[in-house]
């Protein structure tokens, strides 16, 4: 098995990285090399290089913005990507339900065990968990590096809870499956692929399967939060905006341009198109 390992040394863990993949592989029939990342888009250029190369599998120790780089370039092709979760979030791989202790998620890996998974598409980039705009995505890409270090993911939570009284409400104009048109008055519009969303052992939240999920936060207290993910506690509802909807395509419109995020980069601005692209990744689970 020919494996290529990108490595982010910025992401929040302090894992001894290599030894764990040399204890990991060195007793089993694996070519393994490394690249590390120094610069945003040196992952998007290994993972085009190791492709080339003809591996068997790219695999990924970072965050998310990391993985979702690779997945640009491993998107509609047969080679799967691996994921050793080593950023603050790691949301995919909890999604995935990947081992969170990365001797057991390099294991995985020799497994070979690949599963197809659905996408997103937001205008020309690819995302994986999700992409959105208004002050939910825009907070998370404010949180400084400082409080990841320390906090780990509690840090995403805590500069949404600091930013939410700043933000204030304009005017969305969401058009679904390009037919059907919705104009609200709201703080932010997220769009969400594939994701679980945890405390402690209880799930209070995991994304549908199969559509994308849509949410409007019409505004930042406590009920506009609560208003828009109790509407996923009960599917039979879920037919409608303004608070949430599933749909497999949607264009956001704003009345001013707004920053676009996905995987905790900043992608582009509003207008956006967004599509799910079915079985668009191969993934080790």
């Amino acid at each position: 098995m020919k494996i290529h390992v990108i490595v982010n040394p910025a992401a929040g863990s302090d894992d001894p990285v290599l030894a764990v993949l040399n204890r990991a592989w060195r007793d089993h029939d694996v070519e393994w090399e490394v690249s590390v990342t120094q610069h945003f888009g040196d992952a998007r250029r290994f993972a085009e290089a190791a492709l080339a190369e003809e591996v068997d599998a790219v695999t990924v120790y970072g965050g998310d913005g990391t993985l979702f780089e690779v997945a640009g370039v491993l998107a509609r092709t047969e080679v799967p990507l691996g994921i050793l979760p080593g950023g603050t979030g790691n949301a995919l791989a909890y999604a995935l339900d990947i081992p969170r202790e990365l001797e057991a998620a390099a294991a995985r890996i020799l497994e070979r065990s690949t599963r197809p998974m659905n996408i997103g598409q937001v205008n020309d980039h690819i995302f994986l968990t999700g992409c959105g705009t208004g002050f939910l995505t825009d907070t998370i890409g404010e949180t400084p590096r400082s409080s990841k270090d320390a906090l780990g993911f509690f840090a995403y939570p805590l500069t949404i809870f600091q930013k939410m009284q700043d933000a204030a409400p304009t005017r969305y104009t969401i058009t679904l499956d390009e037919d059907t048109t919705y104009e609200i008055d709201a703080v932010g519009c997220y769009v969400g692929n594939v994701g679980r969303f945890t405390i402690g052992e209880w799930t209070f939240l995991e994304l549908t399967e199969g559509v994308l999920d849509v949410f409007l936060f019409r505004s930042t207290d406590i009920r506009g939060v609560v208003e828009a993910i109790s509407m996923t506690m009960a599917p039979q509802t879920a037919v409608n905006l303004p608070h949430y909807t599933v749909t497999d395509s949607l264009t956001i419109e704003t009345a001013e341009p707004h920053p676009l995020m996905a995987g905790g980069e900043v992608v582009g601005e509003t207008p956006a198109k967004v599509r799910l692209i079915t079985d668009g990744l191969h993934v080790i689970t």
